[in-house]
């Protein structure tokens, strides 16, 4: 599909308030554009937000979102009367991107319901990727020559 990527460079700050500034330093006008980025904290998800819709805005011609981490997919669905099913609240959000001439597609890896997808509105197309078959052959390509085992996120972070 693609034969080269090439490396888009944004500048951010954070002002002392928590607003974040972004700028585009590459030119994306007529370009098919990338993102990788997850969701995993409410700023994360308004940063991306934020940069696909002004990617959009200064001309690409398409846009993929590679989301590795889509933050609440566990709030898919209410339980209890009341709930805010977060889940659709976050794709309804990413579905407001504007559209692109060759149209926008995000792609959701490992999501805990493959009902997910279909909370996207418009024409924002969701794909649900299903990643154990990479990560294994990573792992073992990696085992070759390192000694490596799974680890809770949380112990990674920690440290």
């Amino acid at each position: 599909m693609f034969n080269t990527f090439e490396a888009g460079n944004t500048l951010y700050k954070k002002f002392p308030d928590g607003e974040v500034y972004q700028r585009i330093t590459s030119g994306v006008d007529g370009r098919e554009v990338i993102i990788i980025g997850g969701t995993i904290s409410d700023e994360d998800t308004l940063e991306l937000f934020d940069l696909a819709c002004s990617i959009v805005n200064y001309g690409a011609v398409s846009l993929t979102l590679v989301v590795p981490f889509f933050g609440y997919s566990t709030m898919e669905r209410a339980v209890k009367d009341g709930e805010v099913v977060k889940a659709k609240t976050r794709a309804i959000l990413f579905s407001a991107i504007p559209e692109t001439a060759m149209g926008n597609k995000i792609m959701l890896m490992d999501l805990h319901s493959e009902g997910l997808p279909h909370y996207f509105e418009g024409s924002l197309r969701a794909v649900h990727v299903y990643c154990k078959p990479i990560i294994i052959e990573a792992a073992h390509e990696w085992a070759a020559t390192t000694l490596c085992w799974p680890a809770p996120m949380q112990a990674v972070q920690n440290g």
